[in-house]
């Protein structure tokens, strides 16, 4: 049922998806034919022509300049009111093509030669000549290391470095030991100078165990029945149980 389902929507997307295209298609088409009519229409007879008209004002605008003439006469003269005839004077401005410059008449003063301008050349920097200052021989012999009365070429002095590292302190030694006596026995533990009282029992149910001393500078456990007293007692020495075990009549 879910294959059937996805089956007619992929169906019915290819078919949305193609009417789209077609419509978009249509619409493009429509927009060009819309231009193409729009447009007019040249002929190639009118666009020659029309080219052909231009050229002709072209050549007839560069054949109506009129050319400027110079005024006649020698440096210190003076410039007419009238323009000079043609040929009296130089043409001054551009020459169209196909035509020449025609030459100056006898009363034509000299022409002016076209003058061009050259930019100032930037100022060149000419380096100093002179002797190359020295630094004083103390200088130079310091920084070689040499001191102030060392030779120059000898090597740099050495500064020794010395590390010192730190050691741990040493752990305090220790030990344990096992106790016994007539009415029980006890465990006892050495950190150093510190005493522990690790475990203690007795030997039967007519004794009673009694713990005066749990440390740290001794151990001391009592054991008594009716009549007769176990007295255990330790203590350390740098790590090292010390026993001290005592048996009295009550």
């Amino acid at each position: 049922m879910r294959r059937a389902t996805w089956l007619g929507t992929w169906i019915l997307g290819t078919l949305l998806s193609m009417a789209f295209v077609a419509l978009s298609a249509s619409l493009v088409q429509a927009r060009v034919t819309e231009h193409s009519q729009a447009l007019p229409v040249v002929r190639r007879q009118d666009l020659t022509e029309a080219l052909d008209a231009a050229r002709a004002s072209d050549a007839t605008a560069s054949s109506t300049t009129r050319p400027v003439t110079l005024p006649a006469g020698g440096p210190g003269g003076s410039a007419p009111d009238a323009p000079a005839p043609d040929g009296a004077g130089a043409r001054v401005g551009p020459v169209a093509p196909g035509e020449s410059r025609p030459p100056a008449g006898p009363g034509a003063g000299p022409t002016a030669a076209p003058t061009t301008t050259r930019p100032p050349a930037p100022p060149t920097s000419t380096p100093a000549t002179g002797p190359v200052p020295t630094p004083p021989p103390s200088l130079v012999d310091d920084r070689r290391g040499g001191g102030g009365g060392g030779s120059p070429g000898g090597p740099l002095p050495t500064i020794a470095t010395t590390t010192t590292t730190a050691k741990p302190p040493p752990l305090p030694v220790s030990s344990t030991l096992e106790i016994h006596a007539t009415g029980g026995w006890t465990l006892v533990r050495c950190t150093g100078p510190s005493a522990t009282l690790v475990s203690y029992l007795a030997l039967g149910p007519q004794w009673v165990t009694t713990v005066v001393k749990w440390g740290p500078a001794d151990v001391e456990v009592q054991f008594r029945s009716v009549d007769h007293l176990s007295r255990i007692r330790a203590r350390c020495d740098n790590g090292r149980v010390i026993p001290d075990v005592s048996e009295s009549a009550v």
